[in-house]
């Protein structure tokens, strides 16, 4: 299973590229071969650009299995319906489709990373706060040992002055 979300998005953009291929090969429509050319490369460059952007994140609340199946009811689809086209002009409007489900499924990912950020964000606020405590008790500690250096020192005068009382 991939832990990363940017490694996902990266196989899913090559997956995508590579279903293209595929169509391109089984395709009855030579006028659409520019297009599958076009989403080839279009697809290969987002997984080209998302891997540029490989950062590790807690993917904790993201559910993959429902990404990739939702990312292969999209292409086995697309492959099914496309096969069963007679004319360039409904095959182009099915991969249009594909694309919005497509954008679609980022635009859901989006605001489950906003969700995701908003919480540690909140986590982050939270550790600053303890740090914020971490250096306050600090700060107290170092008042604190002024005034034990203080008391080391009348201690110390005071066993200075008894052992000088007891000796005379």
């Amino acid at each position: 299973m991939i832990k990363n979300i940017f490694n996902m998005l990266e196989f899913l953009e090559n997956d995508l590229a590579d279903t293209y291929a595929y169509l391109k090969g089984k395709s009855k429509f030579p006028l659409l071969s520019a297009v599958y050319n076009y989403m080839i490369e279009h697809s290969r460059e987002h997984a080209r650009e998302i891997k540029l952007l490989n950062q590790e994140l807690d993917t904790t609340t993201l559910n993959e299995e429902k990404v990739f199946a939702f990312q292969s009811k999209i292409k086995n689809r697309l492959i099914d319906r496309m096969s069963q086209h007679t004319d360039e002009i409904y095959a182009t409007k099915d991969m249009a489709n594909s694309e919005e489900l497509l954008g679609a499924l980022y635009t859901h990912l989006a605001k489950q990373f906003r969700k995701i950020a908003k919480y540690y964000n909140g986590v982050a606020n939270d550790l600053d706060g303890l740090a914020e405590d971490e250096y306050d008790h600090r700060d107290q500690l170092i008042k604190e040992l002024g005034k034990i250096k203080d008391i080391s020192k009348i201690k110390k005068i005071k066993s200075e002055t008894d052992k000088k009382s007891t000796t005379t």
